[in-house]
């Protein structure tokens, strides 16, 4: 299953925080794997967002209980966005409680537009 996050305007922003969590696993999955993967864009439009591929960055958070990744946001678009996946192996109908949190910081100035 994915899950796509709302789009976060990271103007004046040069950090983001990326926290994870995975809990009530229920219907004994064998395995299970749930990604945390941002994405940028220009625009706000859905459509044009794109796979975070800056070299040196990473950007995919992978957890199996709780996670936190710290990111730079040099080099970033203007817009970016949490998109969740969640993979389970076996059980019957798995489900999971997930959660995934982004939060802006070391701001450059008070923004005006």
């Amino acid at each position: 299953t994915t899950k796509t996050g709302e789009v976060i305007d990271r103007f004046n922003y040069r950090d983001l925080i990326l926290h994870g969590l995975v809990a009530n696993v229920t219907g004994t999955p064998t395995a299970q794997e749930v990604t945390f993967k941002l994405q940028h864009s220009d625009t706000d439009v859905s459509a044009d967002f794109v796979d975070v591929d800056i070299q040196g960055i990473q950007s995919v958070l992978t957890v199996a209980e709780e996670g936190e990744l710290h990111v730079n946001l040099d080099g970033f678009k203007q817009y970016v966005r949490v998109v969740v996946n969640a993979n389970f192996t076996g059980g019957t109908s798995p489900k999971a409680d997930i959660v995934g949190t982004a939060v802006l910081g070391n701001m450059v100035a008070n923004p005006v537009r």
